[in-house]
């Protein structure tokens, strides 16, 4: 087996800090936010014993990459930054996986034509009525890290974990067996060096862009997933497009269930 590197290189927007693991064609996965590259690392290993290169950049903004250059960039611009990043590694066609905010960069990357993407695998569409995305957003609204006379601030990282985990997973819960996955995405939020500040993903017309989409694609979701509802209108948009829905949970979020994720990406992108 390979091992993992860390590794960075130049953007317009800073530095970007990737992982990298295996040879082989490229397969760029793309994290979920508020997370970073690191959410695959359970993944990576089995994805790269059925032949693949795995890489795992932090986007701008995230982890260990510099932050974004300016507030308010869109899904066009993170999409234009990751295409100049693997081009100064040399990637000149690759597959890409995306998830919930980065599945709409992934889509950008495809339809972007900087490089070559021979496949796309979005794992959780934000095909949202408004009233959806609103109920969305609101089991967010009171977390806030700043400075608060009830001490809430204190919390703000545990809390902010605890309801990004329970809101991916509904039946999610504190025990003793999941405080190292509470403490890793801890870690990841901590690393973020931006200020909060509305997603990306909030006014992204996806339907149109996926109408656009001439690439074998994979809509990926769970039977309890928060985007779940978005997992057919996307299947119905796409031309080109086939479906997994995975029992429970979504595996990704749980490293027993590693193989069980990467069997259905990589049997994709064998096809």
């Amino acid at each position: 087996m390979s091992v993992l590197r860390c590794s960075y290189v130049d953007t317009a927007a800073g530095q970007m800090h990737l992982r990298t693991l295996g040879e082989g064609p490229p397969l760029v996965l793309l994290h979920w936010a508020p997370a970073t590259g690191a959410m695959y690392r359970h993944v990576m290993p089995p994805l790269v014993r059925r032949g693949l290169r795995c890489i795992a950049p932090d986007l701008p903004g995230y982890g260990r990459s510099a932050d974004r250059p300016r507030p308010g960039w869109t899904m066009a611009d993170y999409a234009a930054n990751l295409a100049k990043a693997l081009t100064a590694l040399e990637i000149v066609s690759c597959d890409v996986l995306g998830g919930h905010l980065s599945a709409g960069i992934a889509l950008e990357l495809a339809l972007g034509g900087r490089l070559a993407v021979r496949r796309v695998v979005l794992d959780g569409l934000a095909l949202l009525t408004k009233a959806e995305a609103d109920a969305l957003m609101a089991r967010f609204a009171h977390l806030s890290p700043v400075v608060r006379a009830d001490g809430g601030h204190a919390s703000f990282v545990w809390d902010s974990v605890v309801a990004f985990l329970k809101e991916w997973d509904p039946a999610f819960v504190v025990s003793e067996t999941t405080r190292p996955i509470i403490f890793g995405y801890m870690r990841d939020l901590l690393d973020a060096n931006r200020p909060p500040e509305p997603s990306p993903i909030l006014g992204y017309d996806m339907a149109s862009r996926l109408k656009l989409l001439r690439v074998p694609t994979l809509f990926l979701t769970a039977a309890r997933e928060p985007l779940r509802v978005g997992h057919e209108r996307g299947l119905a948009l796409a031309p080109q497009a086939a479906g997994h829905v995975f029992p429970g949970s979504h595996p990704l979020h749980d490293p027993a269930r590693a193989a069980e994720y990467a069997e259905v990406v990589a049997a994709f992108l064998a096809s």
